[in-house]
């Protein structure tokens, strides 16, 4: 006798957007709870007076009636059909076919331990012989015991509990049968959900969905209690549930804290049904007080199928299915809305799909922003990062990176959890014992997406590293399977840029932008041609900003520079359509486009917010803004405390600062990545 539960599924979207990897990953899902997930458990159940075996359950979609309580699908058929994969079985009549021999262990999909009527208190309906969620997690722990079901396939699976809402209606329905105050009967019912989940927890659950109740004081069988009103909600049920409902929010937001390594996702049924009711022709619903099949005022008086019962003639138009459960089309409503489901499906996945089934190999082309070190074994470049006290944050030593730690492209590879991808130049120099497959990176520190930048600094143009990686292919170290499976950044411009006013150039600043989009046009057409598919471009950031600014005519140290921030987002304009254009131009690619400068100026207009003390001077370096001396250079200063620091030296950002950036390029939304983010690009198999 619980309430609606479809609409919960789309609060579980509190985490993230956008799908990933829905079928790679998620194959197994453990279902405990009431009516609301029952496949049809009770109609095995000896003695059980809870039942919907009968027509017309079941009579929309599979025409027959299989013990649930609707007319068709649930919500977790719903979730198992997005994750293609079949419904999860009833456990009672699993059960049956082992004790009898017919079958091996438990189906890969999972298990389904649902019992309508149960509740979270174990004497709730105990009368009906329905089966009490301490009794269904018994029979998940003796399956354990008797080995059919292990612990690799409970690691990968998801665990979903919808329990409580029996427990509030029969506290009201039978007022006798408590003699407990309602807060005091909620914490008796959280007590329980601790427990359940403490169990779920010891037999290795990691990641467990618990359902609020739904707006309960509104179902059609609430003219079950005496002197109930047919016209409105009962507002006293309702308000136990919310009661109820905010101490299991409160648990859920603190589960990590008392079973560490598990995440928690809270589906908030009763915001969303309240949505729905409250605006029911938004979401195409003629009826949201009766129940389409039952009996006596708003059908609510009697269960739908027995005797007596009527039924409307169009399901789809209502709410309610019978007295108590949504109809098929209310439980899939959120699934055939994109914007409903792919929020509620991709916060799962987002959590919890493991990155085995990302893409695990990378190869990198830019600048300072993503060199790993390759200046470093350049004879006679004299752009460097070698030195103390480059790398002391994180490695703890001098890598050739420009920074005190990591970079964005390392962020990036511990998401992937892949190691670091490799400097070229390492190969280039026999430290290699093979070649890796996770991709390698090709970015020299100064070089510029124009040939003639910083030339004759010995740093490798983007012209030539596109030649090392060509020269890779033809030397067969990197075969067509990996490139096709693999991400291809470019981060470049920002050296072009910087010099334009360094050096005063004369030429005209637009012509100039126009030549270094045609050399990044050039080399999207090469490695598209190399077999690339998935290309990630970078804009610049708001050089304006850089300490190093400094150096430059006209700039002043307490501002920022608005020419060369001009000509920055001039760019990076190009740079967006051309990448909005690789889709059409190249078939089968995907263009992506990281808008680097958006990210790092919300960070610089609201610093304090993000922990940084300091977002004008670098951490590192000498002279006004600490910009006028490269860091580790004779004279320099360093920062005490380079977390407060935006900036590490006269050029790059902190390691700190990086790892925002890497988080927003990632998992973020469309302001800061698009059309998609980096987790949804390397994640999704459903993209190719």
């Amino acid at each position: 006798m619980t309430k609606r539960l479809p609409l919960l599924i789309i609060f579980i979207c509190v985490f993230v957007t956008a799908s990933t990897s829905v079928h790679a990953n998620l194959k197994s899902v453990f279902v405990f709870g009431d009516s609301q997930f029952d496949p049809g458990n009770n109609q095995f159940v000896k003695n059980c007076t809870l039942q919907a075996n009968f027509t017309p359950y079941g009579s929309t979609y599979f025409h027959h009636p299989t013990g649930r309580f609707t007319n068709g699908r649930t919500v977790v058929d719903f979730l198992a059909q997005f994750l293609a994969i079949k419904f999860q079985k009833p456990y009672q009549e699993v059960y049956r076919l082992l004790a009898k021999g017919h079958r091996k262990g438990i189906p890969p999909n999972g298990l389904n331990f649902a019992s309508a009527g149960s509740g979270l208190l174990p004497y709730t309906n105990r009368n009906a012989a329905v089966t009490p969620i301490q009794v269904q997690l018994q029979q998940f722990q003796a399956l354990i015991t008797q080995k059919h079901v292990h612990k690799k396939q409970i690691k990968k699976s998801l665990f979903f509990i919808v329990s409580g809402a029996n427990d509030v209606f029969s506290y009201f329905l039978l007022p006798n049968a408590s003699n407990m105050a309602q807060k005091t009967y909620v914490r008796a019912m959280l007590k329980e959900v601790k427990h359940f989940t403490s169990k779920i927890y010891k037999y290795g659950g990691r990641r467990i969905v618990l359902f609020s109740i739904g707006v309960i004081g509104c179902v059609p069988g609430r003219v079950l209690m005496r002197g109930a009103p047919s016209n409105r909600c009962i507002d006293k049920m309702d308000s136990m549930a919310r009661y109820y409902n905010a101490g299991l929010k409160r648990f859920v937001k603190n589960i990590h804290k008392m079973f560490p390594g598990t995440v928690g996702v809270y589906a908030a049924v009763y915001d969303t049904s309240k949505k729905y009711l409250d605006n029911p022709k938004l979401y195409g619903f003629a009826n949201v007080t009766h129940a389409c099949c039952g009996g006596g005022p708003l059908n609510g008086m009697l269960q739908c199928g027995l005797n007596g019962y009527t039924m409307c003639l169009d399901p789809s138009e209502y709410f309610f299915w019978d007295y108590f459960h949504p109809t098929e089309r209310t439980y899939g409503l959120m699934m055939e809305r994109s914007s409903h489901l792919i929020p509620f499906l991709g916060s799962i996945i987002l959590i919890f799909a493991s990155a085995k089934a990302c893409v695990k190999s990378v190869f990198l082309f830019g600048d300072s922003q993503f060199d790993p070190g390759n200046n470093a074994y350049i004879k006679n470049c004299t752009i460097q990062a070698n030195f103390p006290p480059y790398g002391s944050s994180f490695f703890p030593r001098p890598t050739g990176r420009f920074t005190d730690g990591r970079i964005v492209a390392d962020f990036i590879a511990q998401f992937l959890e892949t190691e670091f991808q490799k400097p070229f130049q390492e190969l280039a120099n026999g430290k290699w014992n093979g070649f890796p497959d996770n991709g390698i990176n090709f970015a020299s520190g100064g070089s510029g997406i124009l040939p003639y930048t910083n030339k004759g600094k010995g740093a490798t143009t983007i012209k030539l590293q596109l030649q090392q990686f060509q020269a890779l292919i033809d030397e067969k170290h990197v075969d067509q399977k990996q490139i096709e499976n693999s991400l291809f950044f470019l981060e470049s411009g920002s050296v072009d840029i910087l010099d334009y006013f360094l050096l005063r150039n004369t030429s005209d600043p637009k012509a100039y932008v126009q030549a270094m989009l045609k050399e990044v046009n050039q080399f999207i057409d090469i490695i598209y041609k190399l077999g690339a598919r998935r290309i990630v471009i970078f804009s610049v950031g708001p050089l304006g900003c850089i300490p190093f600014r400094i150096n430059i005519q006209g700039a002043s140290s307490s501002q920022c520079f608005d020419k060369i921030d001009k000509m920055s987002e001039e760019y990076n304009v190009g740079l967006q359509f051309l990448v909005n254009n690789i889709s059409k131009t190249y078939p089968y690619a995907i263009g992506v486009y990281g808008a680097i400068y958006t990210i790092v100026q919300n960070l610089l207009k609201n610093p304090g917010i993000h922990g940084f003390a300091n977002a004008n001077d670098a951490c590192c370096g000498g002279g006004t803004l600490n910009g006028r001396l490269q860091c580790g250079l004779q004279g320099y200063n360093l920062c005490s405390k380079r977390n407060d620091f935006f900036f590490w030296d006269y050029i790059h950002p902190s390691e700190r600062v990086y790892e925002l950036i890497a988080r927003d390029l990632w998992a973020g939304s469309k302001d800061h990545i698009r059309p998609i983010n980096l987790r949804t690009l390397a994640c999704d198999t459903r993209l190719y």
